[in-house]
């Protein structure tokens, strides 16, 4: 048994389990208590080893959200992770409280954060789903990976390496 046949068991991407099994945010109440009756029916005990191997893997795509409260960015996520187990990439989703704007954990901001998982696990890329691009600029500049902001977008360009989706919420407002 694998996170796989679980999440196809429970009809969910295999990032839903994940986030249950690692007791994270961006799941609902409803799949998390499906995904663990899935789970102890199984007798499931999560292979840390594989998790850190997959993990390490060069074709991995790491997603940081920053919020935990955000519903949107829940559906964001899921449809990203599902799009993704498609594909010959492993996502890694790293959740940043919201909350805490002077420091994110142990790093000062979310480029911080990308730039010690850069020099780490040498992803392909990053996605930041929301956050402060104010913020990046010294970090920003070491990470030398293609990047996207979704939701947010630097008030100034500046990095050929770096992409934004975001919604005019002005003009989305006018509809």
């Amino acid at each position: 048994m694998t996170i796989k046949d679980i999440a196809r068991e429970c009809g969910c991407a295999v990032g839903t389990v994940s986030r249950v099994l690692n007791n994270q945010a961006y799941v609902s109440d409803e799949m998390r208590k499906k995904v663990l009756e899935v789970v102890a029916k199984h007798d499931f005990v999560l292979n840390k080893n594989a998790k850190e191997l997959k993990s390490r893997g060069s074709k991995t795509i790491v997603i940081i959200v920053k919020g935990t409260n955000n519903m949107l960015f829940y559906n964001i996520l899921e449809l990203m992770q599902k799009r993704i187990e498609r594909l010959p990439y492993n996502a890694s989703v790293v959740i940043l409280d919201e909350y805490d704007n002077e420091i994110v954990g142990e790093y000062s901001n979310e480029a911080q954060c990308a730039l010690n998982i850069y020099y780490e696990k040498k992803p392909l890329g990053f996605v930041f789903l929301g956050g402060n691009p104010e913020r990046f600029s010294e970090d920003f500049k070491k990470i030398k990976v293609p990047c996207i902001l979704i939701t947010t977008k630097p008030k100034k360009e500046g990095f050929e390496n770096l992409s934004s989706v975001s919604t005019d919420e002005f003009q989305a407002s006018l509809y």
